[in-house]
């Protein structure tokens, strides 16, 4: 567990801007104090190839280097056919995609 100058103790790998507790949010300092605490890797590092699948507009502000790549929390994700869905950092970057793509290829007979 870290300590949280704003919330308190949490789990030391919870680097992303929206880890609520109580309600709470960690603010800006407190992350950037996780990261250079702990081994921080953000989605970015750990998976480039990503990058151009991240809905911006959908995700507001937070960015891929924001969020580490083993990250539990749902995001808003746009494929290169322009289908949008939402899906936790940590399903995509162990391999998962876009489901109205796989529905596609699937019916087309692979």
């Amino acid at each position: 567990m870290m300590e949280c100058k704003d919330l308190g103790s949490h789990p030391t790998l919870v680097m992303d801007r929206d880890y609520k507790k109580d309600g709470g949010l960690c603010s800006e300092d407190c992350i950037g104090d996780l990261q250079r605490k702990t081994e921080f890797k953000s989605l970015a590092a750990v998976r480039p190839d990503l990058v151009a699948e991240w809905d911006y507009k959908g995700n507001n502000s937070l960015s891929p280097e924001d969020v580490s790549a083993f990250s539990q929390i749902k995001v808003k994700w746009r494929c290169k056919k322009g289908h949008r869905w939402e899906a936790t950092v940590n399903s995509r970057q162990r391999g998962g995609g876009c489901l109205m793509c796989l529905k596609e290829w699937l019916e087309n007979g692979r």
